[in-house]
Order: structure tokens, then sequence, then C-alpha cells
């Protein structure tokens, strides 16, 4: 049995049909061979080294005096690796191990060498063999200097299948491991801390510079990408991930930064920070598995200093235009944080825009539209006055703020209000954003005396109806009127029944 980290822990007894042979090499020292297929033996390690008990594997070992003192082993394990170890005073010194091949000579340098390619290779299965709880004070843990320089045909990782990648690893002393990962579809890096337990408490640092995956189509706008066959959320690793060019489907998720921290039943993304589609998202996102499967919840602020952009990013036709708008959300939605859909969420938020303008209606899509307000100038002919110069391009705010929740493509808000030169507006109700629907109450408040004093454009009638009310009424006439509004039905064509009347304020 050879002192090794779990990767020779063999188990089910002796090694049945092993053959041995005695001899005196060149050099005129003891020599030792070793054969046998390994039938009846377990080896517990990952593939490509790990085997069951009924699989048959050519074992050779050649155990002969070296210099200095030092026995040198040379092993074949079938075709999967084959190597030359140095051992002196019941350590490794030297070793060189090769994957599909031959390692015909030791470097110079102490510590050991693995390279060479193989075919399949689950990275996370390894990362936690060899990190487990399990001690192996007398195998890996005990060589000062390991370093892997492997090309894997297909490599997984946490539910991800990327071809033809390479992977280069190093480990000095109790420092813990360096890796290195680049193919088409994945170019990272990783420092994993000597103390790693893939759900423990010391986080991997994580870089991913590039990460193209799809559900299988094998490249996406000419990109080639890897697989994404799934990832669960108790499986997802601890580590403090940056994460830059990542594409899904063809899609550009942005960029990203997190602290990936176990939950029970799923991973908190903690220190959310990310770029995504023309807007800043800052927050917390838990992706957990609960009985009727997987769900994700995000709590956190969404900002942008271009609002049409950042809605036209997201496929929603550009209704307000601003260039400080912030979105606090406490929002979930099922499935993965990859299955987001603004049409599926449920929760609250709270909005709050500064330097608005709600564009008219012949931009397509507006905000007047969607909150009810496409019929400005039918309200505002009440007065007996032409606004149509004044909501040409729309109509602009100096703030627009509430509270809203959401119920699917169902959208419920209590007192939005509007701030706006033209008037101030306080709309409370409900819209179907798929629909295209709304059933709001809308209460407005517009500057009387102003527009009156405006109203002499309208020509000379206006002006005389303005002189007669300030001879009457003179200081007591109040600068504001209020009215109140329902209005429903379709974006497109909304129906608006008066409320409430002209009110004195």
């Amino acid at each position: 049995r050879l002192a090794w980290p779990r990767l020779a822990a063999l188990e089910g007894g002796s090694l049945y049909g092993a053959s041995l042979e005695f001899s005196r090499g060149d050099a005129g020292g003891a020599e030792l061979v070793v054969h046998s297929q390994l039938e009846g033996l377990a080896v517990q390690a990952p593939r490509p080294l790990g085997k069951a008990a009924e699989e048959a594997v050519p074992l050779r070992v050649l155990l002969r005096e070296g210099r200095d003192g030092a026995r040198e082993l040379n092993l074949d394990y079938g075709d999967r690796i084959a190597g030359i170890l140095e051992l002196g005073e019941g350590a490794l010194r030297r070793g060189h191990l090769r994957f599909a091949g031959q390692a015909d000579s030791l470097r110079e340098e102490p510590g050991l060498y693995l390279d060479g390619t193989v075919a399949s290779l689950e990275l996370d299965t390894w990362l936690d063999f060899l990190t487990g709880p399990e001690e192996a004070a007398d195998g890996l843990a005990a060589v000062e200097q390991v370093e892997l320089d492997l090309d894997i045909h297909d490599l997984r990782l946490w539910g991800l299948q990327a071809a033809q990648s390479r992977l280069q690893a190093s480990r000095a002393g109790g420092t813990g491991w360096a890796l290195s990962l680049e193919s088409p579809s994945i170019l990272a890096d990783a420092m994993i801390p000597a103390d790693y337990r893939v759900r423990g408490d010391s986080p991997m640092e994580l870089d991913i510079r590039r990460l193209h995956m799809d559900a299988g189509q094998g490249q996406a706008d000419g990109i080639p990408v890897g697989r994404f066959e799934g990832l669960a959320p108790r499986t997802v690793p601890v580590a403090n991930v940056n994460l830059d060019d990542i594409r899904v489907g063809g899609q550009d998720y942005g960029r990203w930064e997190a602290g990936f921290r176990p939950l029970e039943n799923g991973v908190r993304m903690e220190g959310l920070s990310g770029r995504w589609r023309h807007a800043v998202i800052d927050g917390r996102l838990d992706w957990l598995e609960t009985d009727e499967g997987q769900t994700s919840h995000f709590e956190g602020t969404v900002r942008s200093d271009d609002l049409a952009r950042t809605l036209e990013a997201w496929g929603i036709p550009p209704f307000i235009e601003s260039e400080d708008a912030t979105t606090r959300y406490d929002v979930s939605w099922r499935g993965t944080p990859l299955d987001f859909d603004y049409l599926a969420l449920q929760g609250d938020g709270r909005v709050e825009i500064h330097d608005c303008l709600l564009p008219s209606r012949d931009r397509r899509t507006s905000a007047l539209q969607v909150l009810g307000l496409v019929n400005i100038g039918n309200i505002t002919r009440r007065l007996r006055l032409d606004f149509s110069d004044v909501f040409r391009r729309g109509l602009s705010c100096d703030r627009l703020r509430g509270r809203f929740s959401l119920d699917g493509p169902v959208v419920s808000t209590d007192r939005l209000s509007i701030r706006s030169p033209q008037g101030d507006f306080v709309i409370s109700g409900t819209m179907d954003i798929e629909a295209r629907t709304l059933d709001h109450e809308m209460e407005i408040v517009l500057p009387l005396s102003s527009n009156l004093y405006a109203g002499c454009l309208a020509g000379p009638a206006a002006c005389a109806g303005i002189f007669m009310v300030e001879r009457l009424w003179g200081d007591r006439l109040e600068r504001y009127t209020t009215l109140g509004y329902r209005v429903t039905g379709s974006w497109d064509d909304p129906e608006v029944e008066e409320i409430r009347g002209l009110l004195e304020r």
C-alpha cells in the first residue's frame, strides 16, 4: 500500500492476482516489480484516478534504489497516469506524473509536477476531494511544492461545461492553491486558502474575466461557448467573486462582484455590486432551494444616469427620461438569478427620479400613456386654455417619487407624486404592463394664476376674462386649482372620468 492522500486508499483486502518480481538492476541495486489488475479493489478518488472495486485497471510499480540513498518508484496505472517518484527518508523529494502519457524524467526542482491530457475532469469534485475534511499528512499535504498543468477536453465545474481547457495550479508550503483556467469560453484565476472547504468559512478569491455559456448550442453570435447544465444553489462554493464579460445564451450579463456565502438551503450573494444594461445595481441576492423549486430574492437599489437607455436595454419602451433615477427593490422570482423576468416579479419598490421628462405619445409608448396622462390636453381645456405648446415634447418634472408593489405584470401604487412646473400630479391605482391597461385615480394641482396670465396668448377674450377676475377678486384669488379624475382602459385610448371638480386651495 502506497502512502498517498486518498489517491491510493484501497479497500477490499489485498492485491488479488498480483505478481511480484525481485531482481538486481543494472547499477547493482535491488528492484521490485509489482503487477496487478486491481480487481476487487476500490480507489476512492474522482475520475480519472478513481475506480470501482469490480473494475479492472492494470497497475505496474517498479521500486528500485536510486542515488544518494533515495528510492525511485516508477508507476503505470493503466492508460490513465504514469510517473516517476523519488522517495527519501520516508517522504517524497521529487516527482513527475503525467496523465495519458509517459513521464520520462524528473525535474531538478524539488516537489511534485503533474501534467498531461485528461479526457474529462469534474473540477468541483476534485476541489472537494483535495480540500475535504479527512487529513492526508503522508500525502499531498506533506509535499512542499506541487505544480499542475493539464489539457482537459471536457471540463465540468459546478454545472458549467467547457471544452479544450487548460488548467494550471500550484501550491507552495501551506499557502493554499493558485489556479488558472483558460478555454475559449472561460478565463479565470483563483486563490484557494489552505484551510478551504467548499461550504466552509474561508472563501476562495475568484476572478472570472470571461464566461461565455449557452444551453448547449455550442456558440452564440459567433462566440465559442461552453454549456450551462444547471447549477444547484446548495453546491455553490464559498468565494469572493469578480465577474466580467459574462454571456449566457448570447446575452450580456454585465460586470459583477459579490461574496458568495453558504446558507442552509442555498447561497447568499452579499455585497452584490454590478453594472448591467446601463444601470448600477447594489444589494444582496439570496438564491434558495425550496419545496416548490428554486427561488431568487433581491434586496437593493438600481440607479441609472440615462434612464431611457436603461429601459431600452431591458426591452421596455423609454416612457420616461432622466439622468438621475434611483429605485429600491425588495423582490423575488422563481428560478435562478439568470431567470430574472421583470414581468414575473413579486414584491415592493420605491422610486425617486429627478429632472425627468415624460415624452409625448408620438414618441412610442410614453409615461403619459402609462400613467393615464395622455389626455392632459382635454383636462387643461377645462380652464379654456390651450396647453399644446407646453406638452408638445411631453411633461417635464422636477421630481417623481412613490412606492409601488409588484404582482407579476400588475403594478400597484399608492400616491405616486409628480412635481412639475406645469402642475403637480398624485396617482393611485394599478396598471397591467403586459395587457397595457390601467385603473387609476388622479389628483392634479394646476397653478391657476400663472396659467391665466399665460392665457393672454390665446387672444383678447381670454385677456378680458383675466382682467375681470383680477378686478373682482384681487389678492384673494387662490393660485392653485385641484382636479380629480378616474382613468381606466388601455394605454392607447384611456377613458377619463371627472370625480372632483375645481377646488380652491
